[in-house]
């Protein structure tokens, strides 16, 4: 598996337990769509509109693909989004110079 310079895997997961109470939580909310109807984030972005919030999202993130956050960002008039182009999720992706 590549992985990026610098990239050290999290100990936590040296513990079958941790590896199987993860996998459970991830499999759980994907096969449940995070537990979301369909849309419902895009139907209350409204409720947002006076609120300022700023969306970081990293470009190498598989999970959550950076359309996602554009589409968000889109959506709410008071947002701000930086993508970074050299990151991906979690506290483990190599640190990145952000691009706007």
């Amino acid at each position: 598996m590549a992985t990026s310079p610098g990239y050290r895997r999290s100990s936590r997961f040296r513990d079958p337990r941790f590896r199987r109470s993860f996998a459970r939580l991830v499999t759980h909310y994907w096969s449940h769509a995070a537990s979301l109807a369909d849309g419902r984030i895009y139907r209350q972005m409204h409720r947002l509109d006076r609120i300022a919030g700023m969306l970081i999202h990293g470009r190498l993130d598989l999970i959550s693909p950076a359309h996602l956050a554009e589409s968000i960002h889109d959506s709410s008039p008071a947002s701000d989004l930086t993508i970074l182009h050299d990151s991906g999720q979690g506290p483990h992706s190599p640190p990145a110079k952000p691009r706007t």
